[in-house]
């Protein structure tokens, strides 16, 4: 990819190899140039599951822990040193869930339509980077889409029941 060459290996989207490369056209092709990236990524996947936490979980506390109980499993600190891809997919598809679970809790019917789709918007660039690193991201996308589809029905149903309200008709069970 430095080079400009056609890479042999397809087995993997290019985005994961192509940040691997910024560290080796910094830093050179040497240990540091090609594991610098994934050992940046994997720190700040600290940040990024405390923030997760804070959408679940709302304490602070609680938030911390959950966190750090991520950062206790040093299996993506590994992954992150040695430079694979993994790290990247993990990243950018843990962001597309936080993403998605701040969007749910919006709500469209009554909020700017900008601020809601905002936080959508982000889901899905994020799942796109996660899907450019790995094709496993395909199963974080399952997960989106599920959640998609929860919003979009309980919104259809808000709706309904406030169209219902403004006619004055019979409530229904919706």
């Amino acid at each position: 990819h430095i080079m400009g060459w056609e890479p042999y290996e397809i087995t993997h989207p290019p985005l994961g190899k192509i940040i691997i490369s910024f560290g080796i056209r910094i830093f050179g092709m040497n240990p540091l140039g090609w594991r610098i990236s994934g050992v940046l990524f994997s720190s700040l996947f600290a940040a990024v599951l405390y923030a997760l936490g804070r959408q679940i979980l709302i304490n602070r506390k609680w938030s911390v822990i959950f966190a750090l109980l991520g950062c206790l499993d040093g299996l993506h600190f590994v992954q992150g040193r040695i430079a694979t891809i993994d790290t990247y997919i993990v990243f950018f598809c843990t962001l597309s869930m936080l993403f998605m679970i701040k969007f749910y809790r919006t709500n469209i019917l009554r909020e700017d339509t900008f601020k809601t789709l905002v936080p959508f918007a982000l889901s899905g660039i994020f799942f796109g980077l996660g899907l450019a690193s790995k094709w496993t991201a395909m199963y974080t996308g399952a997960g989106l889409f599920i959640m998609l589809v929860i919003y979009v029905c309980k919104t259809l149903n808000e709706y309904r029941y406030a169209a219902a309200l403004k006619e004055g008709g019979e409530l229904k069970a919706y």
